[in-house]
This record gives structure tokens, C-alpha cells and sequence, in this order.
């Protein structure tokens, strides 16, 4: 499979990828299912992509996936998983925008929760984030948090957990 992707030039060795579970019970109104379903970082290489497809797909059946769906009455039935392939980037600082507030759902006001490196240590809930609150164009609150560490692709494949500098 390697060498037909290869000369097909689909997963070339000198890029790497996300491979992400998307699930279809997840960022419901009732339930996140945040962390449940795998999503693996810093892929690179046909065999190594295929092997965490096939991963993330198995994610929907894994002990904590059913137990959490279980917990929140849902049915097991109606649980899809759908996995998408990323060409990596390498941040410096990543975060997520919320479009509504997270806590009060105003449409009114968005924010953004961001920390050093990967994505990987806050929404792995590894790291405290800054928060930056936006309305109208103009940053209305802002909080800056302690971090400790940070996420970064290592340089064999997958993830590292590095220390912040304190000075950061």
C-alpha cells in the first residue's frame, strides 16, 4: 500500500499529518465527548497514516467511548466516526475560537483560549489558557495564564511535552 501511495505522491515522507477523529456525537448540546475518540499528530509516511486511520476509526468502540455514551443515555447504534487527514503546521501558539461564549452562549461576544505550541496541551486540558474576549473587533477582557509547558511535534513522529521557559 506504502509504495502505491507513494507513486500516486499522496503522504510524502518529508511532510507530516494530523489524523483526527470526528465522530458524529460529538459538540453536542448535551455532551463534548471531548478526548473520547483518538487524534494523532505528527504522522508522517503512508504506513504510518493508515495505521492511525485505522486507529481513530476503532476509537468509536474503545472501553471509555462506550462508557461515555452509556453515562449520557445514548445509542450505541447511532454512534459514526468519520476521520480526517491534515497536512500539519507547526505553531508557535495555537487556540480555539469560540464564536459564542463558552460559558454564556452571547453570540455577542467571541473568545479565543490560546497556549504555547501545539493545540495539543489545552485541549487536552494539560495547560491553563490565555483568554482573550472579543466584541465589536476590540479585545474586551483578557486574561494570561501560567504555563508550564507546551506540545510540540518530536522529531521522530508524534508529540513531546516540553517545559516553558519561565520568562514566557
Amino acid at each position: 500500500v506504502e509504495e502505491v501511495r507513494a507513486q500516486l505522491g499522496l503522504f510524502p515522507k518529508e511532510q507530516a499529518f494530523s489524523v483526527r477523529s470526528s465522530s458524529t456525537m460529538e459538540d453536542l448540546a448535551s455532551a463534548a465527548f471531548a478526548g473520547q475518540h483518538e487524534t494523532y499528530l505528527n504522522c508522517a509516511g503512508a504506513g504510518q497514516i493508515l495505521e492511525k486511520l485505522k486507529a481513530c476509526f476503532l476509537s468509536l468502540w474503545f472501553d471509555r467511548a462506550i462508557a461515555y455514551r452509556h453515562q449520557q443515555g445514548f445509542d450505541h447504534a447511532l454512534a459514526a466516526m468519520a476521520v480526517v487527514v491534515q497536512q500539519m503546521v507547526f505553531p508557535q501558539v495555537a487556540g480555539i475560537l469560540f464564536t459564542a461564549d463558552p460559558v454564556t452562549s452571547s453570540r455577542n461576544v467571541a473568545s479565543v483560549e490560546a497556549s504555547f505550541g501545539l493545540g495539543e496541551a489545552l485541549v487536552s486540558g494539560l495547560v491553563n489558557p490565555d483568554i482573550y474576549e472579543v466584541r465589536d473587533g476590540e479585545v474586551v477582557a483578557r486574561a494570561v495564564a501560567t504555563k508550564e509547558l507546551a506540545i510540540h511535534a518530536s522529531p521522530g513522529g508524534g508529540t513531546q511535552e516540553v517545559a516553558v521557559e519561565s520568562e514566557r
